[in-house]
């Protein structure tokens, strides 16, 4: 914001948008399916002297992200590339461990997304365990399962290590496929009864 205010409103069309601190700015937002009241002191936003109309800045924006990352209990752009380069990954060799898009993790980490609360628990369990790291780290080809396992279809529940064979009823499990617990719980009801998850909490 290096133009001299006041600026020219969007709203109303006149030349009176300044910088306005809000002492006590509340919102309610909802993000993977829940519902968060939020309230930031001393936000800094744009306001129309004329029409009232206020605008978010980016500082405002970031500000408001965080503290919805709080209030949900959620990992930082800032912390989860610094346990990314703790263990010395870059963007798209975290990406591969788990199953994402190297975008993706640009995105959470630049705060250009939120990710979901099970994404977010996947993460934390990635940085914590290694035990996790070193199965999710490995090739695509070791976790095919249709060899071993040709009619079957199997769950790893997490952050334990547990591989659980369940009976398949559809064509799709007949041909054996491989999930994380956090995936079984976001598929359909239809899918999660074609699998038996047990979950194994880490000591």
């Amino acid at each position: 914001m290096s133009r001299p205010f006041p600026w020219k409103c969007r709203t109303c069309g006149e030349k009176k948008v300044r910088l306005s601190v809000v002492p006590d700015y509340s919102v309610e937002l909802d993000h993977d399916g829940r519902s968060y009241s939020l309230s930031i002191p001393n936000l800094e936003v744009l306001e129309c002297e004329a029409c009232k109309t206020r605008v978010l800045p980016d500082n405002a924006h970031s500000r408001i992200t965080l503290a919805l990352r709080e209030k949900a209990g959620l990992l930082t752009p800032v912390e989860i590339r610094k346990q990314r380069e703790t263990l010395r990954l870059t963007q798209k060799q975290l990406a591969n461990c788990l199953r994402v898009a190297e975008s993706t993790v640009c995105r959470w980490e630049t705060d250009a997304q939120i990710q979901q609360r099970s994404m977010d628990l996947l993460l934390r369990a990635f940085f914590d365990l290694p035990s996790l790291r070193q199965y999710l780290g490995m090739s695509t080809k070791s976790l095919d399962v249709t060899n071993t396992t040709p009619n079957r279809r199997v769950c790893l529940a997490w952050p334990g290590i547990s591989v659980i064979p369940s009976q398949p009823r559809t064509a799709a499990s007949r041909r054996g496929e491989l999930c994380t617990g956090v995936v079984a719980a976001n598929m359909s009801p239809a899918s999660r009864d074609d699998m038996t998850v047990l979950p194994i909490f880490a000591q």
